[in-house]
């Protein structure tokens, strides 16, 4: 799939990234999340299954407070 930057309209790259989740003081970061990256600004484009995933981990910290 290909995907341009909706920031500066430069072709993205798919990678294997780090991101960082939490909810409130906790957070946690997670490993080998699939993106699209802009070489140029950075911006990041995931799938949404790696966002609901990522919304369910958050969520998950709830629990701890």
């Amino acid at each position: 799939m290909k995907w341009n930057c909706f920031l500066c309209n430069t072709d993205m790259e798919e990678k294997i990234v780090s991101t960082t989740t939490g909810w409130g003081e906790y957070t946690t970061t997670v490993d080998g999340i699939k993106a699209y990256v802009c070489p140029e600004c950075n911006e990041r484009i995931y799938t949404p299954q790696d966002i609901h995933r990522l919304q369910e981990l958050g969520k998950n910290f709830v629990s701890f407070g």
